[in-house]
């Protein structure tokens, strides 16, 4: 079943429930941040006042995963599962953790005095993938080995939030400079996705439009990409097709939606609006 096939037969919902450690019920915009859908979809992880939990794609209670004094965001599940990257501010910058999706011991990754923002794994969940920016005046992708050590540039350019392809044989990132909350510039700043190819080390853009579009994840078979434009005046939700190049709008939002993550095997696609979340 093709990308728009699967999220257009998704259950689409409002996580309208969040009940705490005391069970009370807190309703309304809740400020959840960063959801992030288990490789099979069937769960959601996010960020509440500095804290992961972990919820079931169907809503009800929310199980805390970190409990600490720094602030945890942006988690990414690996994709057999078994963990979840996350980026924490534990020792003042953004550094890479990771901790078991079942709860238990967070391991540090990195340790650097740049912030580490989490984006992604590798399909073999060997590999994670941050922003970072280390050796330049730019933002680079990089990645490091899950269980720590060095970790080295993917891009040698203005680059962030890269995925690399299921096949890991190409990697998908977004260039510019204009932040995810201003909507509806229109610029030399926008900001465009790429493709990277490893084997060849060409770069081809993804998206020429004048509007900006990012926030790139893959398709299972890598066909196809999904992405957030604001070419309708707001961030929405969009699929293109790579091969047909075919753009196919999925949603149609009057506010602009933010840090859309998508599920390993594409069946929940999830993303901030308004202080909620949507799936």
């Amino acid at each position: 079943m093709s990308l728009i096939s699967k999220l257009l037969n998704a259950k689409v919902f409002l996580i309208l429930l969040l009940l705490t450690a005391s069970n009370t019920v807190l309703s309304g915009p809740l400020n959840l941040n960063h959801p992030a859908p288990s490789p099979d979809g069937s769960k959601v992880c996010f960020s509440y006042q500095g804290d992961l939990w972990i919820v079931s794609a169907q809503g009800g209670k929310a199980q805390r995963l970190t409990v600490h004094v720094g602030y945890d965001a942006y988690p990414k599940w690996s994709p057999d599962g078994n963990f979840i990257a996350f980026s924490s501010q534990r020792y003042g910058n953004h550094d890479v953790f990771v901790i078991p999706a079942t709860g238990g011991i967070e391991t540090r990754v990195t340790y650097f005095s740049a912030d580490d923002l989490v984006s992604g794994w590798s399909s073999d969940s060997r590999r994670i993938l941050f922003t970072s920016q280390r050796d330049h005046s730019y933002q680079q992708v990089w990645e490091v080995p899950a269980g720590g050590g060095r970790a080295k540039p993917l891009t040698t350019i203005e680059s962030f939030d890269g995925r690399k392809s299921p096949d890991g044989a190409r990697l998908l990132f977004t260039r510019g400079a204009v932040p995810n909350w201003r909507r509806g510039y229109r610029g030399s700043a926008a900001c465009d996705l790429f493709l990277k190819d490893f084997t060849s080390g060409t770069i081809v853009s993804v998206t020429q439009a004048s509007s900006s579009e990012r926030d790139g994840f893959w398709s299972p078979s890598g066909s196809e990409i999904l992405y957030l434009s604001d070419s309708t005046g707001v961030y929405n939700l969009f699929k293109k097709n790579l091969v047909s190049g075919q753009v196919t709008q999925l949603t149609n939002h009057r506010l602009s939606i933010s840090y859309l993550s998508v599920a390993q095997d594409a069946s929940l696609a999830a993303y901030e609006l308004g202080g909620e979340i949507f799936l």
